[in-house]
């Protein structure tokens, strides 16, 4: 059997993603082991502890990983990796307070889905629209007003329409 290996100029890139970069270099979710996997579908980088927790707890259908200088990379992943990384995903989930949590915790969360999908659409060159999820009550709450204050003015301006249409009618009884 024939086996494949990685192109070299990938693997430098690859290399080089993780070394020269400190927050590629440790692993995002234990921030102390240096990554040697990677999370294609969060554009991230882990050990080896917790790639083996990924596949474990979220399987490879929910969290793909893979080693980073072992296997074969397609463009599609090394377009993950390139426009993810550690920084902007830890970023992102600093904001909803679950960058410490446990992975089986961490990746079922709403933001870390949204996060997943909105990579995969950058990644895929597509418009992504969906509203990021909420990170506390106070931004839920406002939400909630923006929404009601929306259902309000439509329904104001129906009843005035309707108001008006019932001024012409009286108004052509007389």
């Amino acid at each position: 059997m024939e086996k494949y290996e990685q192109p070299q100029g990938m693997t430098a890139i690859l290399k080089e993603m993780i070394d020269n970069d400190p927050y590629n270099k440790f692993c995002v979710d234990c921030t102390t082991n240096q990554s040697t996997h990677a999370c294609i579908f969060y554009g991230t980088f882990v050990c080896d502890n917790c790639a083996r927790a990924h596949i474990q707890q979220l399987g490879m259908t929910k969290s793909y990983v893979k080693p980073v200088l072992s296997d074969l990379w397609d463009d599609y992943q090394m377009k993950c990796v390139t426009l993810g990384g550690n920084k902007a995903f830890w970023d992102f989930i600093s904001q909803y307070k679950i960058e410490r949590d446990p992975i089986g915790k961490k990746y079922r969360t709403k933001a870390t889905k949204y996060y997943k999908r909105r990579l995969s659409a950058l990644v895929q060159e597509q418009e992504f629209v969906e509203i990021q999820p909420v990170r506390n009550t106070e931004e839920l709450v406002d939400r909630g007003l923006e929404k009601s204050k929306v259902v309000l003015d439509k329904a104001e301006t129906k009843i005035v329409g309707f108001g008006k249409y019932l001024d012409k009618k009286i108004s052509n009884l007389f």
